[in-house]
């Protein structure tokens, strides 16, 4: 089968996404905030604890009250000046 060219030049135009600049310093140095693992984390010592005290509506309580600020918190995060956005 003879390839075809116009597959490769696809292949090479595709986008690269745009790396992601701190607005306030202008670094490069940027991670992601785990959300997720801090959510499982967190989470598990608020249910095991509110089990633990026989108190599970304040623990599912707590649970949300978690969810709602680690969706709030910022996405990005830059090593050089600590400022977080999404």
């Amino acid at each position: 089968m003879i390839d075809d060219p116009e597959d490769e030049d696809d292949e090479l135009t595709d986008e690269v996404p745009d790396p992601v600049i701190c607005a306030a310093c202008g670094s490069l140095e940027i991670d992601r905030t785990p959300r997720l693992v801090m959510f499982l984390v967190i989470g598990s010592a608020i249910l095991g604890l509110g089990v633990a005290i026989d108190q599970n509506e304040a623990a599912f309580f707590a649970l949300a009250a978690l969810a709602i600020y680690l969706t709030i918190l910022g996405r990005w995060r830059c090593s050089e000046c600590g400022n977080t956005w999404n």
